[in-house]
């Protein structure tokens, strides 16, 4: 308990010095730092549906993105790292994560999500759904999706048209020169928006 009050009251100090008042002063976590978030990646919510009239059985579900189209892939799965959970219950509860989980990241091919669901049986106007996450490359306005689904006795493809229209912030930078001989052309720069939290 000493160490923290000692860590208190030297931040209490520098809190002091500088005029930071109560409220403007971040939480100091060191277990859990700052995160950072990318605004260029897009979920993108997938869904599935036995319009049929059989039952599909035995399914998987593959995304073949357009490989220059995109900058990265995320099948949204993660596994848990906290430094303050016993690392066998950490293990456990990762081993039952990874037990549940349906979409991958293809080990074998570029750019390809693979949906392998535990329910192997797709019922006529049964559905299922999950959700992947994209990064488009910049100045990109759609990107082809192929898809296929393969089945016990059934087969399926086609092509999925993924409408990108980003957002853009303005942002005006003034530089102050003092040589005349300084100033330069007005430039348009393009940055993705990553903002730590």
């Amino acid at each position: 308990m000493k160490n923290n009050d000692s860590y208190v009251s030297m931040y209490q100090a520098i809190f002091d010095k500088y005029g930071i008042s109560e409220v403007s002063r971040p939480l100091f976590n060191p277990l859990n730092p700052p995160r950072k978030i990318n605004y260029t990646w897009c979920t993108i919510p997938i869904n599935i549906k036995n319009t049929g009239s059989t039952v599909i059985e035995d399914y998987k579900l593959c995304l073949h993105f357009e490989h220059d189209k995109i900058e990265d892939l995320d099948d949204k799965f993660h596994y848990l790292n906290e430094p303050l959970i016993n690392q066998a219950t950490l293990a456990q509860l990762n081993a039952s994560e990874e037990a549940k989980r349906e979409v991958f990241e293809s080990s074998e091919y570029f750019n390809v999500i693979e949906y392998l669901p535990l329910n192997r049986i797709l019922v006529q106007d049964d559905s299922r759904r999950f959700k992947i996450g994209v990064k488009p490359k910049q100045n990109v306005d759609k990107i082809e999706i192929y898809w296929s689904l393969k089945a016990r006795n059934y087969q399926k493809e086609g092509i999925l048209y993924l409408n990108v229209k980003p957002k853009y912030e303005e942002k005006t930078k003034n530089i102050i020169v003092d040589n005349i001989k300084d100033l330069k052309e007005t430039e348009i720069i393009i940055e993705p928006k990553i903002i730590e939290k």
